[in-house]
């Protein structure tokens, strides 16, 4: 016997109590030391196996422990060997499966059960905590949810909210994710979820709020007809209209309706399209997100989305104004979480065309609801006529050189396109050239370097491309085929300064890139420099003075805002100020030393509003000369170039139609000017037949 085992022990006496026999008292001299050293006794057995009388089987491994112990701390082993307390009388050891849990979160509660502490990870806090609510061991669960309560950081408050199982750490999340909302919309974690687009018709009378919990009851309804519709939601924006209290689908709606339009007409046939499509070619997929401190696998959806796989908790948490009849909000549905876009349409219907006081026909399908709070009035200017382009495009290439603005591919609302139009300033018309690229190239951009137009990648309508070609603005007789990329890409942007060609970003089928190359005509090869911070498409893009600026442009699920910088002599890129307002598909372009970002769409409507960059100071103006300025129609997709020092913004979308018209940048009136012409920006019913 150990010197160490004798001091443990103390005889005493009791103190003596009248008419009582005196006695003595045998105890440990540290009144914890007992249980101390009857866990570490068991906690020895159960290393050694002796006397174990329960193995618990998880995931393909086995953990001996001794059922009396376990039940005393968790009541889920209690009232599991209790209900088979008559067999284990028959038996010396009882095997249970034991499903639902990581291995190595069920080990160490249970070395925490045996020995009061154990070291983890911080990746295991989550794991750790949903195991202890499950095992209903309440001090391991509550010092979890305190420990997650202090760690709380835009970049891991979402999975935190919707790992939380109880009622504190719900409330710190939602606190946090309301207090730093706009910080958290643009964290990683954020751009991974999934978005639901919706646009709700005749909505004005409706509260924000209460819209925004008519949306959420209306998404939870798609999804418990089936689980794997998400993917289906995330694809396209949703048009709903108000039937009571309800919100309902414009897919479905009656051609009696007082509320029906050739948009909603259209809008149905493109949903009967993809239900087709959708029936012909559905098919489950495993995925898995993954943030910092949770991983959850769940085999029933194929998109992306933070998935809590212990309740259906269906929850509005937060929600902003981005502009006067749009709101973006985060919310749980079903388990899951979700960003929602929401715009509120006055009306679904085209307003009437605004009378104009000349003589000429002039279409216009933009409400005020459209139109920039502060952009000049429309100027129409009878003695100068801007020509349209001659093919409504979207998402195509826009280059000039000299007097001459060349427009490449892009696509309408029948195909992807290879034509190629010709602006001539001097006769302030376009004409169709008569040499087509070698392919179809929608969503695709183009640049003008040593006189020549270099077109990389797009899509043919099927599938990205990873060729590219050139056509020789001196020859003027055909497109060349130039080095291929590496990978297909579409939705990439391009740049010049003058001797090389740059491609930044894209994406790949459901892949967004950070990919940045540049093409040397000289020797005909792609080299790859340094790759952007983030992953984006549909960027703004300009060349400066040594340095390539990045603007916008999204994610899978969402608009940016951001900026990045690539200093070409150091092949390194940095962040720039973050623009106002989030936008996809816009355009930039730099006009005397400053660059304008125009139009574009914040994910959920087309933007009129133009931001302006100095790059020599770094910082974004409020105003150029002192004047508010915007496009007189919204535009997504669109072209944008400087010709004889003038800005033209060239077709695109604005939502609801593909756009012919141009408008150009009078610098003396600040005003921007529209093109009148017969072919102006509507798409005849022959265009769309094409």
């Amino acid at each position: 016997m150990t010197s160490e085992t004798e001091t443990l022990l103390v005889i005493e006496h009791v103190e003596h109590i009248e008419n009582e026999i005196p006695a003595l008292r045998l105890k440990y001299k540290n009144s914890n030391a007992h249980g101390i050293q009857t866990l570490k006794c068991l906690d020895a057995m159960r290393k050694e196996r002796q006397l174990c009388d329960v193995i618990l089987m998880v995931e393909g491994h086995e953990l001996f422990a001794h059922r009396a112990l376990l039940s005393c701390h968790s009541n889920y082993f209690l009232e599991l060997f209790l209900h088979d307390e008559n067999e284990t009388l028959t038996k010396k050891q009882m095997y249970y499966q034991i499903d639902g849990f990581e291995h190595l979160a069920l080990k160490l509660i249970i070395q925490f059960i045996y020995r009061g502490s154990f070291l983890l990870t911080l990746e295991m806090v989550p794991k750790l905590y949903l195991a202890a609510f499950q095992l209903r061991i309440e001090t391991i669960f509550k010092a979890c949810s305190n420990y997650l309560c202090e760690q709380l950081t835009e970049h891991n408050c979402l999975s935190t909210r919707l790992l939380a199982m109880d009622d504190d750490l719900r409330t710190a999340a939602n606190d946090y994710i309301k207090g730093h909302f706009n910080a958290v919309l643009e964290t990683r974690e954020c751009l991974t979820l999934s978005t639901i687009k919706l646009e709700l018709i005749d909505s004005k009378i409706l509260k924000p709020k209460i819209m925004c919990n008519l949306v959420i009851n209306w998404i939870a309804q798609q999804l418990s007809k089936d689980n794997s519709d998400l993917q289906e939601l995330c694809e396209c924006m949703h048009l709903l209209y108000l039937n009571g209290e309800t919100l309902h689908d414009c897919a479905k709606m009656d051609d009696k309706n007082i509320h029906f339009s050739d948009i909603i007409k259209d809008y149905q046939s493109y949903k009967l399209t993809k239900r087709n499509l959708s029936s012909t070619n559905a098919q489950n997929e495993i995925i898995s997100f993954e943030t910092p401190s949770l991983q959850i696998n769940n085999t029933n959806l194929s998109s992306n989305a933070i998935v809590n796989l212990f309740t259906s908790e269906t929850k509005l948490i937060h929600m902003s104004q981005s502009n006067d009849h749009s709101f973006i909000a985060i919310a749980i549905i079903k388990g899951k979480i979700l960003i929602l876009s929401i715009h509120m349409s006055l009306s679904p219907s085209s307003p009437a065309i605004p009378e104009l006081n000349v003589g000429i026909p002039f279409e216009k399908v933009y409400d005020e609801n459209h139109s920039n709070g502060n952009s000049p009035i429309l100027t129409i200017d009878k003695d100068i006529e801007f020509g349209s382009l001659l093919t409504a495009r979207c998402c195509f290439g826009t280059a000039s050189i000299g007097d001459k603005i060349y427009v490449v591919g892009g696509y309408n609302r029948s195909e992807c396109l290879k034509t190629i139009e010709q602006f001539d300033f001097n006769q302030n018309k376009w004409k169709l050239l008569s040499y087509p690229m070698a392919n179809r190239r929608g969503r695709v951009s183009s640049t003008i370097a040593n006189d020549k137009i270099y077109v990389c990648g797009g899509s043919d309508g099927r599938k990205e491309l990873n060729t590219a070609e050139c056509l020789d603005l001196k020859s003027m007789n055909k497109w060349s085929m130039i080095s291929e990329l590496s990978t297909p890409v579409a939705h990439s942007a391009m740049c010049s300064d003058d001797n090389y060609v740059y491609l930044i970003g894209g994406m790949e089928g459901d892949k967004c890139k950070s990919d940045c190359y540049r093409y040397d005509p000289k020797d005909n090869t792609w080299s790859r420099l340094a790759p952007m911070n983030a992953e984006r498409s549909e960027i703004g893009i300009v060349y400066f003075s040594d340095k390539i600026y990045v603007f916008g442009g999204s994610t899978l699920s969402r608009c940016l805002s951001s900026c990045e910088v690539l200093t070409l002599s150091t092949n390194e890129w940095n962040m720039g100020p973050s623009m106002k307002e989030s936008r996809r598909g816009c355009g930039a372009v730099l006009y005397h030393d400053k660059i304008f970002v125009i139009g574009g769409s914040n994910g959920i409507t087309s933007l009129t509003s133009i931001e302006i960059f100095d790059p020599i100071t770094n910082e974004w103006l409020i105003s150029l000369n002192g004047t508010q300025n915007g496009l007189n129609i919204p535009r997504v997709g669109l072209g944008v170039t400087v010709c004889c020092d003038k800005i033209y913004v060239i077709g695109g979308f604005d939502g609801r139609t593909f756009l012919k018209c141009i408008e150009v940048y009078d610098e003396n009136a600040q005003q921007w000017r529209l093109s009148y012409n017969n072919n102006n920006n509507i798409i005849n019913q022959s265009d769309k037949n094409n």
